[in-house]
């Protein structure tokens, strides 16, 4: 089992300060919420919508299904056959007219569950809040050396949704919508009682790994940072559920469910998440 692990080499944190995708447009998006930076192995994901809209290493990369778009003049998006002559595939991702496209089409892929977590990220990203906050999402800690593998959509990993930062406290949260089928059997309280067995056996590593993201995060964005990070020295072990994306109707029979089958898991419902406050959140344990 390879360690857990949160790093940015110096080179490449300076690198990325003076690429122009960064500086010019995801910098101002990080900024207002709309994507979230998130610190891999020596790599840095940034999502948006939900879903991975660039990953960087070295160089940034996208999935080809968001950069496999084309640019033309007319307001219309239906096209003719006459008009494939006047289309042109995009040239890179850091002009303007790209990065909103690559944007765009990367929403159009949005699931309605990462989809409600983003509105948490872009409310309470560790840009905009100084406490609690989003610290970092879609975490797993499964063989770094695998990491690619991860990345694929039909590779069954565990990850959990959110990591929740008060003042010097982290707090994993586990996110789930009323629909989700998983919900209704064991496959759930499963799940989180996998994940808080791997926080209780590598307490001492995830402390050091976050301690070294938040060294990194107030050194990459300390522009734009509202407040910087403050060290991690305590990790709660218990994984809150958090269930959302019912009506009032739905309420009675979730409340009773969870009742029955959550007992000594911490849980908060809620009906739409924009109705969430995140120290409520943080308060669900």
């Amino acid at each position: 089992m390879s360690t857990f692990t949160r790093t940015l080499d110096s080179k490449k944190i300076e690198k990325l300060k003076n690429e122009t995708l960064f500086r010019d447009h995801l910098l101002e998006d990080i900024k207002k919420g709309e994507v979230f930076p998130a610190i891999r192995h020596n790599a840095i994901d940034f999502y948006y919508k939900g879903n991975l809209l660039f990953e960087y290493n070295k160089k940034f990369r996208t999935h080809i299904k968001y950069a496999s778009i084309y640019v033309h003049n007319k307001n219309d998006p239906y096209i003719s056959e006459d008009d494939l002559k006047d289309i042109e595939p995009l040239k890179n991702f850091s002009s303007g007219e790209s990065y909103r496209r690559i944007k765009e089409t990367c929403s159009l892929y949005a699931k309605p569950e990462t989809e409600g977590v983003s509105k948490i990220i872009g409310e309470y990203s560790f840009v905009k809040k100084s406490s609690p906050n989003v610290l970092d999402i879609e975490v797993a800690f499964s063989n770094i050396k695998d990491i690619d593998e991860i990345k694929k959509p039909d590779t069954k990993v565990d990850k959990i949704d959110l990591l929740l930062q008060d003042n010097n406290a982290l707090k994993f949260i586990e996110v789930k919508r009323y629909v989700d089928g998983r919900l209704w059997t064991e496959e759930v309280k499963n799940q989180i009682g996998r994940y808080q067995s791997q926080i209780h056996k590598r307490k001492t590593e995830i402390l050091d790994a976050y301690s070294n993201y938040v060294k990194i995060m107030n050194q990459l964005f300390e522009n734009i940072l509202q407040t910087p990070l403050t060290t991690p020295k305590i990790l709660h072990e218990k994984v809150p559920l958090l269930v959302f994306g019912y009506d009032r109707d739905q309420r009675k029979d979730l409340k009773g469910f969870i009742e029955k089958n959550f007992e000594g898991y911490p849980t908060k419902e809620i009906g739409g998440m924009g109705n969430l406050k995140i120290e409520t959140l943080w308060n669900s344990s």
